[in-house]
């Protein structure tokens, strides 16, 4: 159990590990439909590919006074199920007699031990294991037909789980913190996750390679604001402690939340981008939001590390998982300090309270930075990639950044990235979005020059959003009389269109020209409410 991160475990390969469950886990709770959908996932993978895992999660374990004997933290619900899986494929598959025997310790409950062992009941036993069990064998005998044998054998050698330890010096009390921590966490693993563990198992020393587990867990939140212990802490755990301290009920006090603008994954590949482009490489690392389907999105990240079917040329050895460990750690500390993040109101703001600005541009620095972040577009370089190597190459010491600089650096690659935008067309249905994005901003930029009193406070306050729909200023099949008819030639041109979103255009569409200057004109006297979702159309109507 020295080497735990090195493979992914599955009933054929945890050999003698045994698990305990402490006395301040809840009792087995998982729902019928939760055991339905896994023996289906487990069945679909068998189906498409027998040879490949099917990974149920992350088991997260503590040491206790016996070795091979853990704590088990987090990951009671799925390797329970999986132990009352295995308790009824054993009669297809006897092999799982091996893996059953003595697997888990139920601490301090005798009846849901028996049960667990023989399936004999008892009035004292927990009701949801005996519904557990009838709901599996239904399905192996209703679902599975001939491939009963084959596929108790695909659950006992295929059904992965990772293995995490908490630090040896966890002393009870952080071992129930922990799994306080991580109550809520879902069956199957995130794609990071696995990445995670495949890139550690190539760290040969136990302390580095726990170092990078726990620096990776930390970057995977990304610099969000955090709510209080006492918020996280349900009062059934809290009674259970009722020996602690207090001060581990008050411990942090409770932060803004922010919420970051990319997605773990994304913030990975922009640092596998940023990682290769430093090695000189030629090796393209897809930064694309396009849909994909749920298969695909949870292999992409993996693909473009090279752990799938996709060929790159680049081999994980320990000493560039370290450095690439080093340069998450800068890239996260750079993203924590200098780049927006989205408040609840879906606003945006800089963690003001970690990092100085130097210079005048401070909101106009927040500002563009929005304006990058919703204008970003399929197949189109991540903006980040640029930013984090430029702030990377001012080798910043005391966390003071000049916001006239950046912001001009900003600019100077938004408009290197331009060259290679769709511009051919400004007309209707073919027009890229980012223009509309553009003129907004060059407008908020000079809102003092358009824009006078109410009208100056709203484009002050106005806030770039995802999801536009774009919208005819004058409408081509307008419902009344419409004094502005710009003509066939002008109807579908980029002056004659405005980016709103998708709820406005419903309402508005078809409306004369002067219906939308007066619902325009009502939001601006404060008569009607709602937002300005453009300060094109403002500019055009409020005259």
């Amino acid at each position: 159990m020295n080497n735990l991160l090195n493979s992914a475990y599955t009933p054929a390969a945890i050999n003698t590990v045994r698990f305990r469950i402490p006395l301040y886990q809840r009792p087995y709770a998982w729902e019928l439909f939760q055991i339905d959908q896994l023996l289906k996932d487990l069945y679909h993978q068998f189906k498409v590919d027998p040879n490949q895992k099917y990974y149920i999660g992350i088991l997260n374990v503590g040491n206790t006074e016996h070795n091979d004997v853990f704590d088990l933290i987090d990951g009671q619900q799925r390797i329970t199920t999986l132990c009352l899986i295995g308790s009824v494929l054993k009669s297809s598959y006897s092999n799982w007699n091996i893996f059953l025997q003595n697997r888990l310790n139920l601490y301090g409950r005798k009846e849901d031990q028996l049960f667990l062992d023989t399936h004999e009941n008892s009035a004292k036993t927990n009701q949801r294991l005996g519904e557990a069990v009838r709901t599996i064998k239904l399905f192996f005998d209703d679902k599975i037909g001939e491939d009963k044998e084959l596929f108790s054998k695909y659950v006992y050698e295929k059904a992965a789980f990772f293995v995490s330890k908490v630090p040896d010096h966890y002393s009870l009390i952080d071992k129930n913190l922990q799994f306080v921590r991580m109550n809520n966490r879902g069956k199957q693993l995130e794609s990071h996750d696995v990445l995670k563990i495949k890139l550690a198992s190539k760290i040969s020393g136990e302390l580095k390679r726990n170092e990078f587990i726990t620096k990776w867990n930390e970057f995977s939140q990304l610099g969000c604001g955090k709510t209080s212990n006492e918020t996280q802490t349900s009062k059934a755990i809290l009674a259970l402690l009722t020996d602690i301290d207090s001060k581990y009920e008050k411990k942090g006090d409770t932060e803004i939340f922010y919420q970051s603008i990319v997605t773990y994954p994304e913030f990975l590949l922009i640092a596998l981008a940023r990682f290769f482009k430093q090695r000189d490489t030629d090796i393209v690392v897809s930064q694309t939001k396009e849909k994909l389907g749920e298969e695909s999105r949870k292999h992409k990240l993996l693909e473009e590390f090279g752990f799938g079917e996709k060929e790159v040329n680049f081999k994980w050895s320990e000493e560039n998982v370290l450095e690439f460990g080093e340069l998450i750690s800068k890239q996260f500390n750079l993203f924590d300090k200098y780049i927006i993040k989205r408040d609840k109101e879906e606003k945006y703001k800089f963690n003001s309270e970690k990092v100085i600005f130097l210079g005048n541009s401070l909101t106009e620095l927040q500002v563009f930075q929005s304006f990058l972040y919703v204008t970003r577009e399929p197949n189109q370089s991540n903006w980040l990639i640029e930013t984090f190597d430029y702030l990377a190459s001012l080798n910043i010491n005391d966390d003071k950044i000049n916001t006239t600089e950046f912001l001009s650096n900003l600019k100077k690659n938004d408009n290197d990235r331009c060259m290679t935008r769709n511009s051919t067309s400004f007309a209707y249905g073919d027009i890229d979005r980012y223009w509309f994005w553009r003129l907004d901003y060059y407008l908020w930029e000079n809102r003092r020059k358009f824009f006078k009193g109410r009208s100056l406070e709203i484009a002050d306050k106005y806030v770039f959003r995802l999801n536009r729909s774009i919208e005819h200023i004058a409408p081509q099949t307008p419902q009344f009389n419409n004094l502005i008819n710009v003509g066939s030639t002008f109807m579908n041109s980029f002056g004659n269109l405005a980016m709103i979103s998708s709820g406005q255009n419903s309402s508005l569409q078809n409306q004369s020209f002067e219906s939308k200057r007066a619902h325009v004109e009502s939001f601006i006297k404060g008569s009607k409410g709602g937002t300005i979702e453009s300060l094109k159309m403002m500019e055009i109507y409020d005259k």
